[in-house]
């Protein structure tokens, strides 16, 4: 949980310059952990819950309400190949406590290719 607040907050930043150019900004998160860093900080920042296609999450799903483009945390640019048009990236989680696992990146993906209910199944992973 070190930094967890760090990883939400500089999200948060991200998620409020992005927010207006999509109808519904959601976030993909790559870890249980970071899905839960939102879970337990997200309203803090007015953010939505985040989706994560991992573990326990998957069965959560992506909402009654799916995202139109998301802020991915933890995935590298080419995990998201072939499930959106665009993949840019926007920024990088701090981590003031300087641990050793490093930023995770921040990518701002839009132009879902296809929908959620097709490409949901083809997320999933167990770590």
């Amino acid at each position: 949980q070190i930094g967890w607040d760090d990883l939400v907050n500089e999200t948060a930043k991200i998620y409020k310059a992005h927010e207006g150019m999509h109808s519904n900004l959601g976030i993909l998160a790559s870890h249980y952990g970071s899905a839960s860093a939102f879970q337990i900080y997200g309203d803090d920042y007015d953010l939505p819950l985040a989706i994560s296609p991992v573990n326990s999450y998957w069965l959560r799903g992506y909402g009654d309400n799916p995202p139109d483009a998301v802020l991915t945390i933890g995935y590298e640019v080419n995990d998201l190949d072939g499930y959106f048009s665009s993949c840019e990236l926007v920024g990088k989680a701090e981590n003031k406590y300087a641990m050793e696992k490093p930023r995770p990146d921040i990518f701002l993906c839009s132009g879902l290719l296809g929908n959620w209910e097709t490409i949901w199944p083809e997320l999933q992973r167990f770590s």
